[in-house]
């Protein structure tokens, strides 16, 4: 069997679900349990977080995975009419329980400039940017350290 680049073929897909993604882990997985021996490849366990108004109707809720004492908050979304009463901090307070009875002492999240002031009160810090993305707008990494 040849390595040369020219032997392979690229094809653009559009994924009907994560069966790719979940094949790319995988492979990555692998390389990592031998490239780092010390460090587990994490049995991840990932979670979903509705939030409904009183006729059961999903109005936000949020999508996370914990691993490594981890927790990562992926998405995290509100429709306008269920903003700014507080269901935005009663999610994230869930989430951070759920951390915790998961073992998870730390959270990480992902956001634009206009929602760093929500993460702050929240007790999160800053801990990576990356400015202009897009263009004239910047984008944050945080965490957040729990008290057990």
């Amino acid at each position: 069997m040849s390595t040369h680049a020219q032997n392979y073929n690229f094809n653009w897909q559009t994924p009907a679900d994560d069966t790719f993604k979940r094949f790319l882990q995988g492979i990555l997985n692998a390389y990592h349990e031998t490239a780092y021996p010390a460090m587990e490849v994490p049995q991840s366990k990932k979670f979903v977080l509705q939030v409904t108004d009183a006729q059961g109707i999903v109005v936000g809720g949020a999508l996370f995975w914990a691993y490594w004492g981890w927790v990562d908050v992926t998405l995290v979304a509100l429709q306008k009419e269920a903003r700014g009463r507080g269901l935005g901090r009663r999610l994230m307070t869930t989430i951070e329980q759920k951390a915790r009875e998961e073992n998870c002492s730390r959270l990480r999240v992902e956001c634009f400039e206009n929602e760093v002031g929500f993460y702050q009160k929240m007790g999160y810090r800053i801990i990576g940017q990356l400015d202009d993305y897009p263009v004239g707008h910047s984008y944050y990494w945080m965490r957040k350290d729990l008290q057990f």
